[in-house]
Order: C-alpha cells, then structure tokens, then sequence
C-alpha cells in the first residue's frame, strides 16, 4: 500500500531512530509528507507559597522550548521540514488523533514498548488511539 500522509509520533527516548526508519521505509519517493509530532504532558508538580497553590509555568515554557529543539534537530537529520513538526501539550491520544484528522494522515507510525508488571494495567499510546482513529497504525516494537 502507498501512503502520502504519514504522522510519526515521537517519544523523547532511544525509539526515534527505529521509529522514524520505519515511517521512511513506508514512504512514496517524493510524493510522501513526513509529520513529526511530540506530546508533552502537563506538569503536575504544584508549589505552595504563601498558603496558595501556584503552578510552575516556567516549567512547562522549558520544557515546550527544549522539545522544540530536539524535534528540530531530528527532522533536520532525517530532512523532514521544519513547518511538519509539531510539539503539542496534553493528553497524548487526543493530540495524535486530533494532528492525524487535520493533516488528513494515511498512517500514524508509533513506538510500542513492551510492558511489565504494573505497566500492564495502563495502555500504551498505540492501544489507546487504535480504535479512534480512521486512518491505519503502525506499532514499531521497541525493545
């Protein structure tokens, strides 16, 4: 099958080089768009000052730049354009779901780690968007 649209979603860990490899092996020469999309989870750390409950957004505006740089440096890299990279904050399912609709997606590549002990009580991000999306799914098994 030929894909033209193909969302990678990007982990900041050792699975992006198989991840992304797998997503290239999927494309059409030229005719294939390349997305890249990293989800940053929200900061749950709350501080207390003065008796009230303040939260640490500086955290969060480092966090957003520093994953901005780092999806910056992979898709120059791999020589994704810059304007398909996307560094999004929320929950993780509606992100890649929500990316997969906008760009018209054929394809969501993702890592699929394996899970042990109490891991196996919580899905992982391929488990969790499989049955929403209308597009097909890629798991890439990481060791």
């Amino acid at each position: 099958m030929s894909y033209q649209t193909v969302l990678v979603a990007l982990d900041r860990d050792e699975s992006v080089k198989r991840v992304i490899s797998c997503a290239l092996s999927l494309a059409n020469g030229d005719n294939t768009k390349l997305f890249l999309i990293h989800v940053n989870q929200p900061v749950i750390v709350n501080t207390f000052l003065n008796g009230e409950m303040t939260f640490p957004i500086e955290i969060e505006q480092e966090l957003l730049m520093a994953s901005q740089a780092w999806i910056t440096t992979i898709a120059e890299q791999y020589a994704i354009e810059k304007d398909n990279c996307f560094i999004c904050e929320g929950d993780t399912k509606f992100e890649i779901i929500e990316k997969a609709s906008n760009i018209s997606a054929d394809i969501i590549v993702v890592g699929s780690h394996q899970k042990h002990g109490l891991a196996l009580l919580f899905s992982d991000t391929a488990d969790a968007i499989l049955h929403e999306i209308r597009c097909d799914l890629l798991a890439v098994h990481i060791e």
